[in-house]
């Protein structure tokens, strides 16, 4: 068996360590309708909803994902699991088998805690706290979680192991990367309780008056099916540019790009010729621009 190589993450851009993570619930945010968006090492995309849950007489939850792949032909699979969190929200089974823990909290550095058991009762699987730290996805920084995952004779403590899975897991997002041997998959972008997670704001100058009278809304709806609206406000007359950017930062279409007046402006963006994905949409005027993420749905 081939076991990965644990390697810089990409997502993360900074690491400052600390002694450990209490907060259990938001490192796996499970409420029905959370969307992600993940992009595979095979270029597919993988759009992953949370569809239901339930919630059995001793406590446990059960949360139940619903999975649509999407290759470079166009060709969609489609899956189902559930993951089950005990009372306390501190520990995670599954995701396609309830005896194997997914991730536990609260949890130190360079912990190593078993995650399946054999017949036997002895250890199957262990999974090690590789680091833990302050990490940006999306733009934005939170608290991350690196966790390696392998066999008890090849995961020991300090520096080192092998592993054959490696699982980040970000506060406010959830699973952020996910890799194995063969292959990996990253995180885009997603919406955890109705908020798109992913903003980019850039301004130029230190006017704070202008810049507080120039504001983009988050699109509505969304998710969307082909079309939703942008709506945004300046209080100053110039030039204004609204362009949409897929997510490698390709330009692919121009919204508006013309002189308006100070005030309150709302403009549809159809994208009925667009593959599922997340896309963003920038706003640029008097010296000043600003971004935010939508995901198209179909």
């Amino acid at each position: 068996m081939r076991y990965l190589v644990i390697v810089a993450f990409v997502l993360i851009a900074s690491i400052t360590l600390y002694a450990r993570v209490q907060d259990s619930t938001s490192f796996f945010p499970h409420t029905v309708g959370n969307h992600w968006l993940y992009l595979h090492s095979d270029y597919s995309t993988e759009l992953v909803k949370i569809v239901g849950d339930s919630i059995d007489n001793c406590g446990y939850t059960y949360v139940r994902f619903q999975s649509v792949t999407t290759k470079k032909s166009g060709e969609k699979s489609l899956f189902y699991w559930n993951y089950k969190i005990n009372s306390n929200e501190d520990t995670l089974w599954g995701p396609y088998t309830f005896d194997k823990i997914a991730l536990k909290l609260p949890l130190t550095t360079d912990e190593i805690f078993v995650t399946q058991y054999d017949s036997q009762n002895q250890p199957l699987e262990v999974a090690k706290v590789i680091q833990m730290g302050s990490g940006i996805c999306s733009g934005i920084q939170a608290p991350t979680i690196q966790l390696g995952y392998g066999l008890p004779s090849r995961v020991t403590p300090g520096t080192g192991g092998l592993f054959y899975k490696t699982v980040y897991f970000s506060k406010g997002r959830g699973i952020v990367w996910y890799g194995t041997e063969v292959e990996y998959k990253r995180l885009l972008g997603c919406v955890i309780d109705q908020d798109t997670l992913g903003t980019l704001d850039v301004k130029n100058g230190n006017d704070a008056g202008l810049a507080k009278s120039f504001n983009l809304s988050q699109n509505y709806p969304n998710p969307f099916n082909n079309s939703t609206n942008i709506s945004f406000q300046t209080s100053v007359t110039g030039l204004v540019k609204l362009r949409i950017f897929n997510s490698l930062g390709q330009e692919i279409a121009i919204i508006v790009n013309k002189e308006l007046p100070a005030g309150g402006y709302s403009y549809n963006f159809n994208a009925s010729n667009l593959p599922t994905g997340v896309y963003i949409y920038k706003l640029e005027s008097a010296g000043f621009a600003t971004a935010k993420k939508m995901i198209l749905l179909k």
